[in-house]
């Protein structure tokens, strides 16, 4: 039987994070996920961890492991563990997902006869579908897989992800992009467009999340040194309203979600349409505790001044000039 393995990196996923695992685990056969920094304070971190712990108490197959160090290199991250996974199974696939990413079948069918029935010579791109909150959403509907039901009738710009096959994911020189939208033995590209597979995208849940998803990632990515892809120009766009302390209103949420990948366009040139996804029956067990966004953002500042100061240090023992001064 072909072997189906997912593979994520998580932080600050709380809201999100059970319905991701009970939806993907009708049909793949294991959840690989990171937490990043699980160990930050309570004010700046939210119960992912505990969730996903409560979670495989429940007998669910879920293989969790911790990442503490500062930066966040969601390529290295993704890349290590797909051709470890590979090189495990050697066959199946391999699917790299984030937690706001629920794989759907567009005619409805089972997802590991799909999966099965595709060749692995390749890797296959499948596109986002992205989700946007409506203030007609049901506002006690904890689950937001089932609460947000519209999406964009056209995506304002086509968004692909990759699904690898092991045997191609264990090779010593694969790749997965940041963000997993290209696949890459050595220098070449190894992808094919699959239209039967989509992608639910929910990456603006509340106006909480919103906040903290931005203030934590935006700040950590501009302190990554060589730099090879990651957030784009939308992360600078949300960073410069939120950090304003500007209440974000339902119909702005709502606005800002269906532009998440084109910040210029207007969000009234986009139509939106009711479809909610088929998921898996039930509630939610257990209830994700709010974060801080704040606090986030205050922890996140300190910890980079804190680097900041000892890359300096270190440059003034090594006798080298903290700043350089061009003569006038």
């Amino acid at each position: 039987m072909t072997k189906i393995t997912t593979v994520s990196a998580v932080r600050n996923e709380s809201d999100i994070i059970e319905s991701f695992v009970r939806h993907h685990l009708q049909w793949v056969d294991s959840m690989t996920i990171v937490i990043h920094r699980p160990t930050s304070s309570s004010a700046s971190c939210d119960n992912t961890e505990a969730i996903l712990t409560a979670l495989k108490e429940e007998g669910l197959p879920l293989d969790i492991r911790v990442l503490a160090e500062k930066e966040y290199r969601q390529r290295d991250i993704v890349t290590a563990l797909a051709r470890e996974l590979g090189r495990r199974q050697k066959t199946g696939w391999i699917l790299p997902l984030d937690a706001d990413e629920f794989m759907v079948d567009e005619a409805g069918h089972d997802l590991r006869n799909t999966l099965q029935g595709l060749s692995d010579e390749t890797a296959f791109a499948v596109s986002w579908r992205t989700y946007v909150p409506s203030p007609k959403d049901e506002e006690n509907e904890l689950n937001p897989s089932k609460r947000i039901q519209h999406h964009c009738l056209e995506e304002p710009q086509v968004i692909q992800k990759v699904i690898v096959p092991a045997r191609l994911a264990a090779h010593r020189k694969s790749s997965i992009s940041g963000g997993s939208h290209r696949f890459k033995i050595g220098g070449d590209a190894l992808m094919r467009d699959l239209q039967s597979i989509t992608l639910a995208h929910f990456p603006i849940r509340s106006g909480g999340q919103l906040r903290a998803k931005v203030f934590g990632a935006w700040l950590s990515y501009l302190a990554i040194q060589n730099k090879k892809d990651g957030p784009t120009v939308h992360w600078k766009k949300f960073y410069d309203h939120l950090s304003k302390n500007q209440e974000i209103t339902p119909q702005q949420l709502q606005e800002l979600a269906t532009t998440y990948v084109t910040p210029g366009q207007l969000a009234t040139d986009i139509d939106l349409v009711h479809q909610p996804i088929s998921t898996f029956d039930g509630h939610l067990k257990y209830e994700p505790l709010p974060i801080n966004p704040w606090a986030l953002l205050a922890e996140t500042a300190e910890t980079l001044a804190q680097e900041l100061n000892l890359r300096s240090h270190l440059r003034f023992k090594r006798g080298k000039p903290l700043l350089k001064l061009e003569e006038s």
